[in-house]
């Protein structure tokens, strides 16, 4: 099932960046710009530098979110979504760039007003991979860890918060000190993530909207939309609400003809 998500997200990555050349060539301007940190952010992510990589789909995120870039904000969001969907999940290191980056990415591609359903299909299975993958790694009724802005030394060990490892001469002492300052950042991350993916669990209703609107016209792929449910991780209700929408709308397109 991953191997086939990355060759779909492939797919959609070479459309995207083939749509865009076409349109700007070597680009100018901001459009232009943007091109080159997409092309800069993959030689980032090929070297082995994964905050910088994720810091810099962060930052332009903004720019295509923020930016009136006309068909091209659509292009390039399409193709950021579906390169920061690429990428495995153990690549992620100590930031929190990657979930806020692809909210916002897929919310722009909600708020899109392209009524194509070419470009809509490729918009919706990313939107549901978003959606699907947030909902697997959130922790139901997730209790925030405790995390403390300085941590302590071992008790009795005479010292300060937040102090250097370096300066507790017992090699044990020492040792435990080290540990509990990787749980506190291991803590700060979970607690970090957890938000992340509850903000992205917020706009489910709108990705649901997207799906049921963009397959109202009964003449697209039925399997198409087997597929999107499956990516989304639709539950049991979910999937009766999408049905009995798109049947709603069948019903009254039926009665207006």
């Amino acid at each position: 099932m991953y191997r086939s998500k990355i060759r779909l997200v492939e797919a959609i990555v070479l459309l995207a960046g083939a749509s865009i050349f076409a349109c700007f060539g070597d680009g100018e301007g901001l459009a232009g710009d943007i091109e080159k940190q997409l092309v800069h952010l993959e030689e980032l992510w090929n070297t082995g530098k994964t905050n910088a990589y994720y810091e810099g789909a962060w930052n332009t995120t903004k720019q295509i979110c923020g930016q009136e870039l006309g068909s091209a904000s659509d292009r390039f969001a399409t193709r950021l979504l579906a390169n920061l969907l690429s990428k495995s999940s153990l690549g992620i290191g100590d930031h929190g760039f990657d979930l806020p980056a692809m909210r916002h990415l897929a919310g722009s591609l909600i708020a899109s007003d392209t009524s194509s359903f070419l470009e809509r299909k490729d918009h919706v299975l990313l939107i549901s991979m978003v959606m699907g993958n947030a909902r697997k790694e959130r922790i139901a009724n997730f209790e925030w860890l405790t995390v403390y802005a300085n941590v302590s030394p071992p008790l009795g060990l005479p010292g300060w918060s937040g102090m250097d490892p370096k300066a507790i001469s017992d090699p044990e002492a020492r040792a435990l000190y080290e540990a509990a300052m990787r749980k506190n950042a291991r803590n700060n991350l979970t607690n970090c993530r957890q938000t992340g993916l509850s903000r992205i669990e917020a706009e489910r209703p709108l990705a649901l909207a997207y799906v049921i609107d963009t397959f109202k016209d009964t003449r697209h792929s039925p399997i198409l939309l087997e597929i999107c449910k499956t990516l989304l991780c639709a539950d049991e209700e979910e999937r009766k609400e999408i049905d009995e929408q798109l049947r709603r709308t069948a019903r009254a397109g039926d009665v207006s003809q």
